[in-house]
């Protein structure tokens, strides 16, 4: 079943800010695959007659970077959105089943909105991230790229921290740079705090995809921060350079 605006014949000539406008109030053409798909009844249907099924679809339009974006989320995975496509038809995020909350915001502080797609997973906060692409008017998925990544301050590097487990006592953080819209990783650190053998901190370098130890660090630099997550922030901040 399906979803879609009945465009005027004159689409092509008009704005896009009113064809923006006007897809808000357009009248929905609703089209079904099965006859046996729920649906609230028909407030036109004859007394007697069968419910006409509900789109399996249904659509919303956000303005952002001073163009539109139509929304399409499913009923059949729970009312989540699935994509993301322009006014025009062409896709900014491509379908996917996975997603269950999607943000507009500047990861990459250009002062353009880019779009972060949560993904359903044992992981919170696993996601995908597509940059806007100002010369273009398009979004870029970041490949390898599926963490909350942060644009490091002063720098054009990012970095994203995640949970390893033992009950949130280990973790682990990655410093990247984005080049051809892929993420590549150019540190790591990892904290084990379980009380084991390989208790501690450590820390590397990532060159070709490969680990090169940095340093050890005992698990008592922890006390000098608020927190794991302070403590990343605090070290990237002072040590990235030695990681470009």
């Amino acid at each position: 079943m399906s979803a879609s605006p009945i465009l005027p014949a004159n689409t092509k000539n008009m704005t896009s800010a009113a064809r923006a406008a006007w897809l808000l109030t357009a009248p929905i053409v609703v089209t079904s695959c099965s006859a046996h798909d729920e649906g609230r009844p028909d407030r036109h249907a004859q007394q007697g007659s069968a419910a006409a099924p509900s789109p399996a679809v249904y659509r919303d339009t956000q303005w952002v970077n001073q163009a539109p974006l139509i929304e399409t989320y499913s009923k059949a995975f729970g009312g989540h959105i699935v994509s993301l496509t322009t006014l025009a038809g062409d896709t900014a995020v491509k379908y996917a089943p996975y997603y269950f909350q999607h943000e507009y915001l500047d990861i990459n502080k250009d002062g353009n909105l880019d779009i972060r797609m949560h993904v359903f997973s044992n992981t919170p906060n696993q996601c995908e991230n597509y940059f806007y692409d100002s010369k273009t008017r398009t979004y870029h998925q970041i490949s390898s790229s599926d963490l909350d990544i942060k644009k490091l301050p002063g720098t054009s590097l990012y970095y994203s921290n995640n949970r390893l487990g033992c009950a949130s006592k280990n973790w682990a953080s990655t410093l990247s740079k984005i080049e051809d819209w892929q993420e590549v990783q150019i540190g790591y650190i990892e904290i084990n705090s379980c009380g084991t053998e390989t208790e501690g901190i450590t820390i590397y370098k990532i060159k070709d995809g490969k680990q090169q130890l940095v340093s050890t660090l005992k698990i008592q630099e922890l006390s000098r921060s608020k927190g794991v997550l302070h403590f990343f922030d605090n070290y990237w901040k002072r040590h990235y350079k030695q990681f470009e």
